[in-house]
């Protein structure tokens, strides 16, 4: 996994990528869905996007399905919470909602978006 990642984050355009993330989220109370990124031992990739999220954010919440991952994460300090992309209420409203390789694993994309 860790691998997958540093190849994702060392592409070129990384810079593009995380600039395009701060100047969108800049002081804004944020959603990270899918926030895990399939392990939480990607929280120590230089390119976690949760982290990169957390350093421009006003507020970040991130949830995940991985409730193992989440309860790790959790200890460490992050907001997260155990949730299911395809049903889901935080009773909060959020200025950003990222949605970072998380459709191609959902059987309800109609779920995501109700």
């Amino acid at each position: 996994m860790r691998n997958e990642l540093s190849k994702i984050f060392s592409h070129p355009d990384k810079i593009k990528y995380e600039k395009y993330i701060q100047r969108h989220v800049d002081g804004k109370k944020c959603l990270d869905v899918g926030c895990v990124q399939h392990d939480a031992e990607a929280e120590n990739s230089e390119g976690w996007t949760h982290s990169l999220i957390k350093q421009d954010a006003e507020d970040i919440l991130g949830i995940d399905i991985l409730e193992d991952e989440i309860a790790v994460l959790a200890e460490k300090g992050y907001n997260v919470k155990k949730a299911d992309a395809q049903d889901f209420d935080l009773d909060e409203e959020f200025d950003v909602v990222f949605l970072g390789e998380l459709i191609e694993h959902l059987t309800n994309i109609c779920g995501l978006f109700n």
